[in-house]
């Protein structure tokens, strides 16, 4: 962590007005991640409370890192919910075990005036509209989603992606360059970023 600090610090001196932007494992995956995966998404439903102790202690750490974080110069930090994503747990589930950590991490980033990013894998079904209250700066979808997609779920917020990594890797820049064009003219991007993609 000090490394992080120090290397953002440095960033921040030099960067001019390119966005600095901090990276963070959302917290109920977090907190998958430090017990056994499988069994903490089974305990979700069975043990909802010793579940949500764990990302609520999780949620405060992150919500500390955060906040260091923006004071040495990040300007914005993108969530990773992965583990514990509507596609994955379910909206029912999403929305009483995961929304809640991820409102008051979200709610914390803004009131220190960092802008907030979030990513998660698979579509958001019946939890758009629980997404859509987390005050959201934008959404980085997954490769399986078109932006399009996105952008008819989240209308208010702003679709970041979808260049595809294996076209940056071994295309060439005429097709890429087309592709970049159309996903901001056509496809509802507001940000052009490579797509995240999950193995």
């Amino acid at each position: 962590m000090p490394i992080v600090v120090e290397a953002t610090r440095r960033l921040a001196k030099t960067a001019g007005d390119l966005p600095i932007i901090a990276n963070l494992i959302g917290p109920v995956s977090v907190a998958a991640s430090i017990v056994d995966p499988l069994a903490f998404l089974r305990d979700l439903r069975s043990k909802p409370k010793e579940t949500a102790a764990l990302a609520a202690y999780v949620t405060d750490f992150l919500i500390a890192w955060s906040r260091q974080l923006i004071a040495t110069g990040v300007d914005a930090i993108a969530i990773h919910e992965d583990t514990t994503t509507p596609a994955l747990v379910g909206p029912k589930t999403f929305e009483t075990a995961v929304f809640p950590h991820l409102q008051r991490l979200t709610a914390a980033i803004k009131e220190e005036g960092a802008l907030v990013l979030l990513h998660m894998c698979g579509a958001l079904g019946k939890s758009a509209a629980a997404v859509s209250q987390l005050n959201l700066d934008a959404y980085i979808p997954d490769a399986s989603l078109s932006p399009a997609e996105v952008r008819q779920s989240l209308p208010s917020i702003a679709v970041v992606g979808n260049i595809s990594t294996f076209l940056l890797h071994q295309g060439e820049p005429g097709p890429i360059a087309k592709l970049a064009a159309r996903l901001v003219r056509e496809g509802g991007v507001d940000v052009l970023s490579p797509t995240l993609r999950h193995v």
